[in-house]
């Protein structure tokens, strides 16, 4: 039976670790101190958001710069749409065709989840998607998720949350994150993703 606590647990502004403090009794008078370290994360808070509202013109597949809600995107095979047949939540959305990428320029330390809605473009079904990170400035790309085979005609929500170990990174990694656009090169691969979400520690 647990009779005693020490009645307060102080949490720091990052907690990594909390101290829980029990006294347990047997009813013979035999009292042992318990104490417990739990590791505690602070929560994860979004550290950007983008529905390509408020985002610079691109209207052509040719690589180019686009900024939206401040932060920069290099665009290469991919454009910011708002025709009959763009998938999108608002008024806009990236529309890409493979062998294209849409990759955010900015770095975020301690990414945590990156969170996003895609679709195939109109009635289109051959594009293929795929989410990748950087940790060294986008010399080197990991690939965190692969677009299931089938055919998206709504936008579908995708959450990846990294798990560090897997993908031998760190906390601390200044992280960049770019979307792939793959399939047969061409028009028939066109895609769209909206509503982008990253969350860091």
């Amino acid at each position: 039976t647990i009779i005693e606590t020490d009645g307060t647990v102080h949490v720091p502004e990052n907690p990594t670790m909390v101290t829980l403090t029990a006294v347990i009794t047997d009813g013979n008078g035999l009292e042992v101190t318990i104490v417990y370290e739990v590791e505690v994360a602070a929560p994860a808070t979004i550290a950007y958001e983008t529905g390509f509202e408020d985002a610079t013109a691109k209207g052509s597949y040719a690589n180019g710069i686009m900024t939206s809600d401040g932060v920069d995107w290099e665009l290469e095979e991919a454009l910011r749409g708002n025709l009959a047949d763009d998938k999108t939540v608002g008024d806009w959305a990236i529309r890409g065709r493979s062998p294209g990428f849409a990759r955010i320029l900015d770095e975020f330390e301690g990414l945590e989840t990156i969170e996003f809605m895609f679709a195939h473009y109109g009635s289109l079904s051959a594009g293929e998607l795929s989410v990748e990170i950087s940790v060294d400035g986008g010399v080197n790309w990991i690939t965190v998720w692969t677009m299931p085979e089938g055919t998206y005609a709504d936008l579908t929500l995708v959450v990846i949350e990294l798990d560090y170990d897997a993908l031998g990174v760190e906390v601390t990694d200044q992280f960049m994150v770019q979307w792939v656009f793959g399939g047969p090169t061409g028009n028939t691969t066109r895609m769209n993703i909206d509503e982008v979400k990253l969350y860091t520690w």
